[in-house]
Formats: structure tokens, sequence, C-alpha cells
């Protein structure tokens, strides 16, 4: 005869799938000690904004450079490169980059 399983096997098998789902969502949601330890490559993604459900406005940072991409169902376009000091200077100014 087959003897019925403990509940703690049970217990255990939730508490390892609650865990492990938590894990995968905080790790999608970026936050620290959850996702990759270090970037893999010189280019750094910094905001991806959807601008309709089919354009895309990408930030890459590399090195010192801040590039803006423009993502449309056939092709993209590199739209803006500029220095991260640069853009920093100009976000700590409170301009914009519009001249008043």
């Amino acid at each position: 005869m087959v003897e019925p399983a403990t509940p703690w096997g049970a217990v255990v098998a939730v508490l390892v799938l609650v865990g492990g789902g938590a894990w995968l969502w905080l790790r999608q949601r970026g936050l620290p000690g959850f996702g990759p330890l270090a970037p893999r490559g010189p280019a750094e993604l910094v905001q991806r904004l959807a601008l309709t459900p089919h354009h895309s406005l990408h930030i890459v940072r590399v090195g010192d450079q801040m590039v803006w991409i423009v993502t449309f169902p056939n092709g993209a376009v590199l739209h803006r490169v500029q220095p991260f000091s640069e853009l920093v200077a100009t976000m700590e100014a409170g301009t914009g980059g519009r001249q008043r």
C-alpha cells in the first residue's frame, strides 16, 4: 500500500514557487541585487520610450556619448549624438537645451 504524502512536501513546493516568482518579478523591475551585475558591453540602454505602438525612442549611452535612436516598422534613425557631460550641464542649467 502507498503511504499518503506528507503536507510538508507541498509546503516546500509552494514556498519554492513563490520565492522563484518573487525573484523573477524583482529582477524584471531592475531592483539592485536582482538584475545583471554589470553592463555586458560598451553600450548601455538608458531609457526606452514608446511613442506609438510602432514607434519608439531609445536613449543609449556609448562611452561619453548619448545616442538617440528612433525606431519604426521599416527601420531606425540615429537622431542625435551628444556628449554625456554636455547633457548633464544642460540638465543642471535647466534650459532643456533651448536658448532663452
